[in-house]
């Protein structure tokens, strides 16, 4: 291990989440140039994909980013040349709000003790208001 932050550990593979003792989420450093496209906003798809995890919170989420920073730093010889550029503000800008939009989606649609039927007329209410909640993201211009 080169260094830790939060539930991140940096070694010579790439960043490696320490979810809980039986769980391990692993990033290879050649999968930390991956992107995506955002709402027309090329982005670094992990820090976007990892928002849907149940363990990322708002309390680790910085975790996250700084190990992903530090291990594009440390790998930096194995970046590919990307068609696009993803800007680092806009990714963390977009995430910030992903991670907003969960926080209302818990609080207005609590999970129920035996789950939610995705036909249910609460699944068709959550997915209505997930989808009015990504269509309110904002971009910050020139980016």
């Amino acid at each position: 291990m080169i260094t830790k932050i939060g539930i991140w550990e940096i070694d010579d593979d790439g960043i490696t989440g320490k979810v809980n003792p039986t769980y391990d989420y692993h990033i290879g450093s050649g999968r930390l140039w991956e992107t995506q496209d955002f709402h027309g906003y090329p982005v670094w798809s992990w820090l976007i994909h990892l928002t849907e995890k149940d363990w990322i919170t708002k309390e680790n989420i910085n975790d996250l980013n700084i190990a992903f920073i530090f291990g594009q730093n440390l790998f930096k010889s194995q970046r590919p040349n990307l068609k696009s550029n993803p800007s680092l503000a806009q990714t963390l800008y977009i995430q910030q709000q992903l991670m907003d939009i969960r926080v209302t989606m818990d609080r207005e649609f609590p999970e129920d003790e035996i789950g939610t039927s995705l036909f249910s007329d609460e699944s068709a209410k959550s997915m209505t208001r997930y989808g009015q909640l990504l269509n309110q993201i904002k971009f910050l211009p020139n980016l």
